[in-house]
């Protein structure tokens, strides 16, 4: 998280969001949105994050964007395009897409 937080820092002002989608591990929803907040809290993820199930009636972001994978980052510019989709942990696909989108 430590890298994604610096690439979050440097190019958020130039138009990108990362929405972090998370797969529920607890017995309820309830019980598993109270895990993921207080992991939220404790790395102190400031960009969007959900959970793949809560508030999928109105609206079902695992299908919209097509998530067949956790964890998965989504990079969108800010018109909401998706500009990167990553389901591993470690790469540098991120980095390199960040680099040819924006210069730097």
């Amino acid at each position: 998280m430590p890298h994604l937080k610096g690439l979050y820092s440097k190019y958020k002002e130039n138009g990108f969001e990362i929405v972090g989608i998370a797969q529920e591990h607890g017995k309820t929803l309830e019980v598993s949105k109270n895990s993921w907040n207080n992991a939220i809290g404790e790395l102190g993820l400031e960009w969007i994050n959900v959970l793949n199930n809560d508030g999928k009636e109105q609206f079902d972001i695992v299908k919209a964007y097509h998530v067949r994978g956790f964890p998965t980052k989504i990079l969108l510019d800010e018109e909401g395009k998706v500009l990167l989709r990553v389901t591993a942990s470690a790469t540098n696909d991120i980095d390199r897409a960040l680099q040819d989108i924006y210069g730097f």
